[in-house]
């Protein structure tokens, strides 16, 4: 038995032939192709399954992802046809098993579960491939095919599959982006400043397909108050929506409705984020690029412009892992587990002290250490809160907590990391205008603060999300 990688962008890769079941259906074929299910950690994918080989008796051995034999199946009398191509999706009624000169190549790509914000509501990407929404919907930004005030319950978007990322952004309205295995992008919400960048304006409660003439196999995705950020697979960098600040890189201060490149010469570009109206480019080696609205210092680059049109390197910090936007600051992962932070301080978002002053609000221009805040592995930012998750699946939450976003059981702003209460095992974050959310090792999803719609209230610390009597799992 063979086991053959399949290389999709953002995924995590499963190969694993294991806990099979079958699903025999009559069909008009000689070869035979199986549909399994595999369990993984409680969770089942379906894969493509091929078969290659010559005629000869049936013999299979399931093998676990270690190669280890979990069971054989034979039968002497049964042949196939020779096969000199894959067959898929064609199935015959024969539970016997297969010859061990054919050869089985199983194709499972699982993804990361992830939970992403926009301003106002919430979108969970399960392993599957499947996006979930929640929240905020007047625009139409949870892809269900209708435009209503909010939507407590979560619900499958319409015609997302096969997504590998998602990214949502808003200010006032929200818009939400979902990048597929064929490298294709999908939107929809609203779309007042192009930032769905299908050619219109029109704000849209289906997903509709991003202009891709240029942009044509995209493997990133970002979101920002109203534009968005991509890498396309020959590492260009691609913006398009509102651009007033210059956030859209080209050069410009006009904002476009379909993708337009990054102007400068950045090559080696890992990761793009994007805020309320800056962007940032993270390359491979660590290296932190930034342009648009700096009115706040968010761009960190020792500067009084109130904005840049085009990519400025961070003269201030190197070895980056990961970016983080909120509204009007930045924060920065290093390798060391450290976090940097810059831009506005006016609530507490930086978790440091800061001397310098941006258009009345506390503030710094140039990257900035927070103290004690160490093992590190992922963070994020909302509007003017921040959130980190330590090694030992801790989450710690600093900033505005007017509406309890820090998760702290309080609404008392925090200048300093605060752990959130109640959390362990979290592997993924995400954090809107006045709410917080967490994913689970074991899948569950959890929300604190308040966004339209929320379920419990308006929650201080976290709770689980349910659909009806049963909670989500991702």
């Amino acid at each position: 038995m063979k086991h053959k990688k399949l290389n999709q962008k953002g995924s995590t890769l499963l190969f694993v032939s294991m806990m099979i079941s079958f699903l025999m259906v009559m069909a008009l074929a000689v070869a035979q192709v199986i549909l399994v299910e595999v369990k993984i950690g409680g969770d089942f994918a379906s894969g493509q399954k091929a078969f290659y080989g010559k005629q000869s008796a049936f013999e299979l051995s399931f093998l676990n992802k270690s190669n280890v034999s979990l069971t054989n199946l034979t039968n002497s009398t049964q042949i196939l046809s020779n096969l000199t191509s894959p067959v898929l999706n064609s199935y015959v009624f024969n539970n016997r098993g297969m010859s061990s000169a054919i050869r089985r190549e199983d194709n499972i790509v699982f993804v990361r579960p992830k939970i992403i914000s926009t301003a106002h509501s919430l979108h969970a990407l399960q392993t599957r491939g499947i996006v979930w929404g929640w929240g905020y919907n007047s625009q139409g930004e949870l892809c269900r095919g209708t435009a209503t005030f909010a939507e407590q319950t979560p619900a499958l978007s319409s015609g997302l599959t096969d997504v590998v990322t998602i990214a949502g952004g808003g200010s006032t309205y929200d818009h939400f982006l979902a990048l597929k295995s064929d490298g294709k992008i999908w939107g929809c919400g609203y779309n007042d400043s192009g930032q769905l960048g299908d050619g219109s304006n029109t704000s849209r409660n289906t997903p509709v397909r991003v202009y891709d003439v240029n942009l044509n196999n995209a493997v990133f995705l970002a979101s920002g108050g109203m534009h968005s950020l991509a890498i396309n697979s020959n590492g260009s960098i691609y913006g398009w929506g509102h651009n007033t600040s210059g956030q859209l890189g080209n050069g410009g201060t006009t904002s476009q409705n379909r993708p337009y490149i990054v102007s400068g010469s950045l090559t080696g570009i890992s990761s793009v984020y994007a805020g309320l109206f800056h962007s940032i480019a993270l390359k491979n080696d660590g290296a932190v690029y930034a342009w648009g609205g700096n009115s706040t210092g968010q761009l960190g680059i020792n500067s009084t412009d109130s904005n840049r049109t085009a990519p400025a390197l961070l003269s201030g910090i190197s070895s980056v892992k990961s970016v983080a936007t909120g509204g009007y600051h930045t924060l920065a992962l290093k390798n060391d587990g450290t976090v940097y932070a810059w831009g506005a301080n006016n609530y507490g978002q930086l978790g440091a002290t800061t001397t310098d002053t941006c258009g009345g609000w506390s503030c710094t221009r140039s990257p900035i250490l927070i103290p004690g805040l160490n093992n590190i592995v992922a963070i994020t930012a909302g509007q003017f809160h921040s959130l980190a998750i330590k090694a030992d699946g801790t989450v710690y939450a600093w900033g505005q907590n007017l509406a309890g976003q820090l998760g702290d059981g309080t609404d008392v702003n925090k200048s300093i990391p605060t752990k959130v209460l109640t959390l362990s095992s979290v592997i993924s974050i995400s954090a809107g205008a006045w709410h917080s959310a967490a994913v689970k090792s074991d899948g569950s999803v959890w929300v604190w603060g308040d966004y339209p719609g929320i379920q419990g209230g308006t929650p201080f610390e976290p709770i689980r999300i349910q659909i009806g009597s049963v909670f989500l799992k991702l």
